[in-house]
Order: structure tokens, then sequence, then C-alpha cells
């Protein structure tokens, strides 16, 4: 499976991004059929970490979540930064990167983020902006 046999996408997630019930999921039903390309993400990462026996779905949700990005939808689905394939791949990178660099990175970027939500100091925000330019240059 790649990336791009996720069939969740950016297009079609308000489509299946319904509310439903658990008498909803029958065959063919439009939640069967949402709950269906939300395990996308979670089939990939088994095949990617090449283990079924891991809650990947589990561990990308807490890894969003650790970093202030909202990981579902009020209805409970993927959200739209979780589906996000960037994001998907900054996981794997994350997870698979054995000298915690690239972790590093990534959580100065969001301490970096959050503080900037706090001040009201243009000269700190402006400070923070230029730390952040920084860390998405390394990133690259």
């Amino acid at each position: 499976m790649e990336l791009s046999d996720i069939r969740i996408t950016k297009k079609n997630h308000r489509q299946h991004n319904i509310e439903c019930g658990g008498g909803d999921f029958y065959k063919g039903s439009p939640a069967s059929v949402a709950l269906e390309l939300n395990n996308d993400i979670n089939k990939y990462f088994d095949e990617v970490f090449n283990s079924s026996s891991v809650d990947w779905g589990g561990k990308y949700a807490t890894w969003l979540n650790n970093l202030g990005i909202p990981n579902e939808t009020d209805n409970g689905w993927w959200s739209l930064a979780a589906i996000a394939p960037e994001n998907i791949q900054a996981f794997i990178r994350d997870y698979t990167d054995e000298t915690d660099e690239y972790t590093e990175r990534i959580e100065n970027v969001m301490k970096a983020i959050r503080l900037m939500k706090k001040t009201h100091n243009v000269t700190a925000k402006i400070n923070i902006v230029d730390k952040l330019l920084e860390a998405f240059e390394e990133a690259l």
C-alpha cells in the first residue's frame, strides 16, 4: 500500500465525515464506507511499520494531540489535519528517527507556535516567527 492509496482525502473528507450510531454500520451504508476509508490510514501504518499488532492509528492520534493538532472531527473520524499526507509522513519520519533530531525539531516548532498564541507582544511574536522560519529551513 502506498500513501496515495489512502482513499480518505481532503476532497472527499466532508462527504465521509458523517454522524452515525451503532446500527448505521450495515454493508454498503454511508457509515460503513466512511469506516472503511478512514481505516486506510491504519492499514497504511501497519504496512509501513510491518506490524498489525500495534495500534498505529492510536499512536498517530496521540502524536498529533501532543503537537496540538486535532486528530478527529466532532463525529469521531480522522480530521483534515490527520489525513494530510505531510502529517502522515512526518509521523513516520518522527517514529523511525533513531537520533530524535527530527522529534526535537518538531517539538521546537510546536513550542514556538504555542508561545506565539499566548503572547501579545509584537516584538516577541516577530522573534518567534524568526525561530519558526529557522526550524522550517533546518527541516527542509
